[in-house]
């Protein structure tokens, strides 16, 4: 609270004292105890004062106040002083930037006005003196300096009394013996040279007493009529109170660069038109990364990158003009040693610098560095702006819910899509959505409101109109309501986000009841077959399994089927599985497991992965295939080579026989599937044709959605058994003109081309040793999907090129280096999609559109990789979105490789 400065903390918009130091108090006059009350209360007599309009501008506008030499009325007791003061006033801000009160430090400067009052006054009076010698004169004379004349001013001084006149002046005032004056004066008598003093103190002595007395003389030669010097003329005048006020003035300048030095401000002083920086505090010069051999230099000297910038300007018309001028969060730049900018932003004041006869000489600057604070908020600015376009653009529906009755503040384009052309915004959520009431929204909003407890729901059954006037519908949703938080922690507002999920609901009835087809499925077969969760761990046996082991579920569940296990292959079956749950590699070997009757047979255990469309494993699908006879047999063939091959022949013609009966089962099951396909959208062509009177809108919707689902599930399983056939088929390669190959697939789809005016541009094609049909297949899948996803209002445009390579020269590393390939480019024009889906795009059921955008069932690129597999090759997509797509295949010249390793060829 020690301090050369008034310093003093007002909190709020009526200016409560929250702090003050002691010189503050002292000012004020009002006693010690203010704290805690207004600055009216202490000092009523500001009212009509300005002080509370600048405090009130502070408040209001965070913009601070910078007074120099303010006239300021206070009331002590009786008694109204008059003091001027240099007032600061900046903004007390919390930790959250909001403006809470305004801190005030001033300066007393009231001695230093005074003494320039005085000063003025003091240059009146020695103008007057000049005019009519109010100044000290006397004449000495002789060597013993005699007192010739002396005039009342002079007298004054020497306080020697008025009959001075025929003394000795060095008997009259024998304390200038000690010192100059003596000799100075003999020296002018002996050479007759004047002599000049300023500033001098008084060695008078009154009454007994040194006096502080300062004086500007001359000391003159007298001269006689015939021209030698007699004795000597003394004129001259008190300047004491200019000497104490200068010196008052040096101190409290002295005081005042004390205050730039300490000042945790930057704070400088520039003189003249070069402005030379003159004053500069530590703050200052670190910012502008100098050390103290910049004072004296010129500023664009310092700082050459200034010239570009506002400042020159500014500091310019304020030497020039004497105007202050203001900057709030102003950025300015320096040039650092890296070359790098750094962009700083400055809260400032630049004020003139005033000498003593009040000319301007230069320019007083007061900066406060608000980087922190400009960065930060704009950091919060731009975030809410990001957020508010996230939620606005978000692919999910998102909506706020302000205040307890949960009014809708933002809706964002897809939550209002739900509702049609329904007004939401402005309105509360029950008002808005008066179908909601009932389902117990209105509840779980006003617990979240005043609980803060956050809620999040799946597959929540909500009925509500997609349109104004329409019937309620049900859907299904995924979606959290959170609370949201104002800057005291409080609740002012709900944010919900959420997507439908109604088809994915359905879906998942479907495939539950699709789930309940497979077990039924599974336990008619002849093979053990098992369910895996993604560690392994099994969750389904089927019947078969239960039967021949004799073991219930829960006996076999998890890892309890390692007891079924023959103890000489238990530790090599547990290995492998476990490297399989960790790499994701299918799951191969041979092993013997013990059936009810306590034998060991051979089996040919099989587990795939079941895996997402991010390659993450699922769950795990496993067969058990009895092989003991084959294995008996193996056995029983290594006994002799003749009878091993005659039994080798028998075991492929029993594998041929599977094959067919396989391709049967194929068959019979997709007629199987498809039969019951076909009627429902017999069924449902019946009914529309002939119950179309009888149904609403909706009804026909539903029976419409029918149809569409059960032709989409067709469809899939025309796909499914062409994908199964593409790797089963028959593989005879055949030389084939591919030119005549394209005109074929060209033709089937010639009424889409003609539609959307496609052209299909092909070089390089020729003869090529193919599985011809296989191949016309892979063509029809790349061009049917080229026209599918083509661009809107954009013509489809397909290239086809091919060339003979060396894969040496080819930039693929599963390629073989010595082997020749005929590599065909296959490009479009379409709507591309995401480099991050190249290979997922090949995996079965990879789609990147919705049913309702781009029809399809999401195996056609799948069956052309399973092709280029066929042909010991190999497929690679490239693209980006809405930048077409194009297609690298590599198919040996001569497809019928040598034994390769899979990890090569594929």
């Amino acid at each position: 609270m020690e301090s050369p400065f008034a310093f003093c903390v007002m909190k709020g918009k009526d200016m409560t004292v929250t702090l003050a130091n002691d010189l503050t108090k002292e000012f004020w006059g009002k006693g010690m105890d203010v704290e805690g009350k207004t600055l009216m209360q202490v000092l009523p007599e500001m009212k009509n004062q300005p002080f509370p309009a600048m405090l009130d501008s502070v408040y209001t506008t965070g913009i601070p106040v910078y007074v120099n030499e303010m006239l300021a009325r206070l009331q002590h007791k009786d008694e109204m002083k008059e003091r001027y003061f240099n007032i600061v006033y900046q903004p007390d801000h919390d930790a959250d930037g909001t403006i809470s009160g305004v801190i005030t430090i001033a300066y007393d400067v009231t001695e230093m006005i005074l003494a320039c009052k005085k000063i003025e006054e003091s240059d009146k009076r020695y103008n007057m003196m000049l005019m009519h010698s109010p100044f000290t004169f006397a004449v000495l004379k002789g060597r013993d300096l005699v007192i010739a004349f002396a005039n009342d001013r002079v007298k004054a001084v020497w306080g020697k009394g008025n009959d001075v006149e025929g003394k000795s002046l060095l008997n009259l005032m024998p304390e200038l013996k000690d010192t100059p004056f003596p000799a100075l004066m003999d020296e002018v008598m002996a050479t007759g040279v004047p002599y000049q003093g300023r500033e001098v103190q008084s060695p008078h002595n009154v009454h007994g007493h040194a006096r502080e007395e300062y004086f500007n003389f001359v000391f003159q030669p007298y001269w006689e009529a015939d021209q030698t010097i007699s004795g000597i003329t003394i004129i001259g005048y008190d300047v004491t109170e200019q000497v104490i006020a200068k010196r008052k003035i040096e101190e409290s300048e002295q005081r005042f660069r004390s205050l730039v030095e300490k000042s945790p401000f930057p704070i400088s002083i520039f003189k003249g038109k070069e402005l030379k920086m003159e004053v500069a505090n530590e703050p200052l010069l670190k910012i502008f990364n100098v050390g103290k051999e910049v004072l004296g230099k010129p500023l664009l000297e310092i700082l050459p990158e200034m010239k570009e910038q506002p400042f020159m300007a500014l500091l310019l018309d304020v030497l020039e003009n004497g105007a202050t001028h203001y900057g709030s969060e102003q950025p300015a730049y320096f040039l650092r040693e890296n070359g790098e900018k750094d962009t700083r932003y400055f809260n400032f004041v630049y004020q003139p610098y005033r000498e003593n006869d009040r000319s301007v000489s230069g320019v007083m600057s007061l900066a406060t560095d608000v980087t922190e604070q400009v960065v930060a908020r704009k950091k919060i600015e731009a975030q809410v702006i990001m957020h508010e376009e996230m939620l606005m653009n978000a692919p999910y529906v998102a909506c706020t819910l302000e205040g307890p009755n949960h009014v809708f503040s933002l809706v964002n384009k897809q939550y209002q899509q739900l509702f049609g052309s329904r007004i939401l915004k402005g309105k509360p959520f029950i008002k808005a959505l008066p179908e909601m009431e009932g389902q117990g929204f209105d509840k779980l909003l006003d617990n979240i409101y005043n609980t803060g407890e956050t809620y999040v729901g799946f597959d929540i059954p909500v009925t509500f109109a997609r349109e104004e006037g329409h019937t309620p519908e049900l859907g299904y949703f995924n979606f959290s309501y959170q609370p949201m938080f104002d800057e005291n922690r409080k609740i002012y507002s709900i944010l919900g986000f959420g997507y439908e999920v109604t088809e994915i609901v359905k879906a998942k009835l479907i495939i539950e009841e699709s789930e309940l087809q497979f077990r039924v499925l599974t336990n008619s077969m002849p093979q053990k077959i098992t369910n895996a969760d993604a560690a392994g761990n099994m969750i389904f046996f089927n019947q078969k399994w239960l039967d021949d082991t004799g073991l219930t579920f829960d006996e076999l569940k998890d890892w309890g089927w390692e007891k079924s296990i023959h103890t000489d292959d238990l530790k090599l079956t547990v290995a492998n599985w476990k490297h399989s749950i960790a790499t994701g590699d299918v799951f191969d070997m041979e092993c013997r497991i013990q059936n009810k009757e306590g034998e060991y047979r051979w089996h040919l255990s099989r587990a795939v992965p079941i895996k997402d469309e991010t390659g993450k494993i699922l769950m795990w699908v496993g067969s058990n295939t009895d092989i003991h006879e084959q294995k008996e047999q193996r056995k029983e063939l290594e006994k002799a080579v003749e009878k091993r091959t005659e039994e080798l022949k028998k075991i492929n013609v029993e594998l041929e026989n599977a094959n067919r009966d396989l391709t049967a089962f194929a068959y019979i099951s997709s007629h199987d599937l498809q039969e019951p396909l076909r009627k429902i959208n017999n069924f449902v062509d019946v009914i529309l044709a002939e119950e179309e009177q009888n149904l609403s809108d909706l009804g026909k919707k539903y029976f419409l959605r029918l149809r569409e689902t059960s032709k989409r599930m067709q469809v899939l399983i025309k796909d499914l058994l062409a994908f199964s056939s593409s790797g089963n088929s028959e593989k005879i390669f055949e030389k084939t003109d591919l030119n005549l190959l394209l005109d074929e697939v060209k033709f089937d789809f010639e009424e889409i081309i003609q539609q959307k005016k496609a052209t299909i541009d092909a070089t390089g094609l020729g003869d090529m040793v193919v599985i011809r049909f296989q191949f016309r297949q892979l063509l029809n899948n790349l061009i049917g999907n080229s026209l599918k996803f083509s661009k809107e209002n954009t013509a489809p445009h397909i290239t086809i090129t091919s060339k003979i390579e060396k894969g040496s020269t080819l930039n693929n590393e599963k390629l073989l280096p010595e082997i020749n390939y005929c590599h065909i480019i296959f490009t479009d024009n379409g709507i591309g999609f995401e480099a991050e889906y190249q290979d997922r795009i090949f995996e079965v059921f990879q789609r990147l559109h919705s049913v309702e955008e781009y029809k399809g069932t999401g195996i056609g690129l799948a069956i052309c990789k399973r092709i280029v597999e066929n042909h010991n090759g190999i497929i690679t997509s490239t693209s980006e979105l809405n930048e077409g797509a194009r297609f690298d295949i590599y198919i040996p010249v001569d497809p019928v490789l040598p034994d390769v390793p899979p990890s090569i060829r594929n």
